[in-house]
């Protein structure tokens, strides 16, 4: 249950952050996932798993 309520979090901010002209790698960055994977979190509007950083 709580990962489904940070992962809403998740995306509602990554969707701020891309209203507000910030890149995709930007904001993968932000999160410590994949750019790839915020384009289809926003895309898809769920979650997907964290990514290490490198």
């Amino acid at each position: 249950m709580l990962e489904e309520v940070t992962g809403a979090a998740l995306i509602e901010a990554m969707a701020d952050a891309r209203g507000e002209e910030r890149g995709l790698r930007k904001i993968g960055t932000s999160a410590g996932i994949l750019h790839e994977q915020v384009r289809r979190m926003l895309a898809e509007g769920h979650p997907a798993r964290e990514h290490p950083a490198r």
